[in-house]
């Protein structure tokens, strides 16, 4: 366990996780990226100036790692060369946006805020919505084998089928 911040009192900290390279494990939160290199025993704060940012979650594709931070912005940065850029998820929108780990593939990575899900492609840096909804979303699951995309939100279980653009409903029992 390692403090990251000391005036956190009630709030739970959002912490993601990826393992850029052997023996070193990213964590990054509210308070940008955490380097624990497991050689050294040692925790450091990520000595890039842009990856000091408020990181709401991150996943790493190959050698590219992909923040989404709390400004509405995915920040793409390359592990190996040390460069990053910044995209914008959607124009004009400013919302938290958290990146579902599960992805549809090397090119494309499932993002969704409290009520929208969206496509980013790795390749073309452009985003698609593929659903939004009147409800709170929760959370977000690409089944790889199903090739589904589970929604939890406050009303209950949403199952998108992305191979035939259905919608099925499916709500969760009352009682316990």
């Amino acid at each position: 366990t390692f403090l990251i911040d000391k005036t956190i009192t009630k709030n739970i900290i959002r912490t993601s996780h990826i393992e850029p390279k052997t023996n070193e494990v990213w964590v990054s939160c509210h308070k940008g990226v955490f380097i624990w290199n497991n050689a050294t025993k040692s925790f450091t704060k990520h000595p890039n100036l842009t990856l000091q940012k408020n990181i709401i979650s991150s996943i790493l594709i190959e050698k590219t790692a992909y923040f989404s931070t709390s400004d509405g912005k995915l920040m793409e940065y390359n592990v190996t060369t040390n460069e990053s850029k910044t995209y914008p998820i959607l124009n004009g929108i400013n919302d938290f946006f958290s990146i579902a780990k599960n992805k549809t593939n090397n090119h494309e990575m499932i993002l969704y805020s409290s009520n929208k899900i969206v496509v980013f492609n790795c390749l073309t840096k452009k985003t698609n919505t593929i659903y939004t909804s009147n409800y709170f979303i929760n959370h977000v699951l690409y089944d790889e084998e199903t090739k589904q995309i589970w929604v939890s939100t406050i009303n209950g279980l949403i199952k998108l089928n992305n191979t035939s653009n259905a919608i099925e409903n499916l709500m969760v029992p009352s009682n316990n």
